[in-house]
């Protein structure tokens, strides 16, 4: 079922965001807009849930054709080999547990090369998942260890900063200016800011002031988790662009409102970006420079007053999509492992015939 759960979350995220580009991100505001991708990733991990749990429990029989490719195409010589092998079965001594065995009830073991093929490649990609999973949490962990070796050689000043506490730390490292939250509400602060006009170190700051307040350090941390789940998910690499420079736009309108001077503050991040000296711009390439500029010129409205109603809307047609999407990769991935699980019958025992019912309880059993 894990492997359904993540063909469909991407699925799901591929249907939601496709959405997002096509229509949303020209009606939204960048506010807007965010709440809209935290809600995608949160129906695209939910509703697959969901999905699952409402999914009825298919029947042996409904991935039979799956397990016997010549049931299309040779008919007539498949129902003359069920018939020899029932009455074989059917003079074989405890060959099943059932009273009555039928003839519909029998199936025969025919090899599947696509499923063949697939075989030998799943121990492989299960072991690739895992350790890329691990080198994710390591460089997680590794990128706090870092962080949290700032604070300890940073000198450290306390600034109550409109009844907030931040912890300002003089650092004489790489990083120019940024921030991150982890138990504290940190400000990392170069002397080379100095340089800077006090209004430009005013804007730099509540720059900052605004990723920590909108949280932006644990939505970090959590979207580079959920690349465990949504490693080969194209999507997910969009939607981490997009959220990043969604939270450049907010920070910069913060910004904007606090020091009041839009045209300045534009400026102020083209000069940065031509001498290359500060974390505010140096993180980013320059079509995103030009984007942020964009919008803090010309800021984007919200058209739509009222975005519940249209969530709700889409929800319900990614739970359609999801629903409509489970029922063939459920049989497909149900007939896989019953194909397995006769093929190991089949090169132990040697044995090409087996009974449908008593075959489906032993595989429920292994379960």
């Amino acid at each position: 079922m894990i492997l359904i759960f993540i063909i469909l979350s991407s699925l799901l995220s591929l249907a939601g965001f496709s959405i997002y580009t096509a229509y949303l991100k020209k009606v939204f505001s960048p506010r807007d807009r965010k709440i809209y991708l935290h809600s995608l990733i949160g129906m695209s991990l939910i509703l697959p849930l969901l999905i699952i749990i409402t999914l009825p429990d298919f029947q042996f029989e409904h991935a039979a054709h799956s397990i016997n490719p010549f049931l299309h195409d040779d008919s007539w010589r498949l129902n003359q080999e069920l018939a020899t092998c029932y009455n074989l079965a059917v003079n074989e001594k405890e060959f099943c547990n059932c009273q009555d065995l039928e003839q519909n009830n029998l199936i025969l073991y025919k090899e599947d090369y696509f499923f063949n093929s697939i075989i030998p490649v799943i121990g492989v990609v299960k072991w690739f998942f895992v350790l890329t999973a691990c080198s994710i949490f390591l460089l997680l962990i590794s990128r706090i260890v870092y962080l949290l070796k700032i604070v300890k050689k940073s000198r450290i000043e306390e600034r109550d900063i409109e009844g907030t506490t931040y912890h300002i730390l003089h650092y004489d490292g790489e990083l120019m200016a940024a921030s991150f939250r982890l138990f504290r509400k940190y400000i990392v602060w170069k002397p080379n800011l100095r340089l800077l006009s006090e209004k430009e170190q005013q804007a730099i700051l509540m720059h900052e002031i605004a990723h920590l307040r909108n949280k932006d350090t644990w939505e970090l941390i959590g979207v580079n988790i959920l690349q465990v789940l949504w490693l080969l998910n194209p999507v997910y690499y969009k939607l981490k662009k997009e959220m990043s420079l969604l939270n450049e736009f907010l920070a910069d309108q913060f910004a904007v409102d606090k020091i009041g001077d839009r045209l300045n503050y534009a400026s102020m991040l083209i000069k940065l970006k031509e001498h290359q000296q500060f974390g505010l711009v140096t993180q980013f390439g320059d079509s995103s420079l030009t984007l942020r500029i964009k919008e803090l010129l010309d800021p984007t409205p919200s058209k739509i007053k009222n975005i519940f109603p249209l969530m709700i809307g889409i929800s319900s047609l990614l739970f359609v999509t999801g629903f409509m999407s489970a029922t063939p990769l459920h049989q497909q991935e149900q007939a896989f492992e019953q194909y397995q699980y006769i093929q190991s019958q089949y090169k132990e025992t040697g044995k090409t015939y087996f009974c449908k019912t008593c075959l489906y309880e032993e595989i429920n059993a292994c379960d």
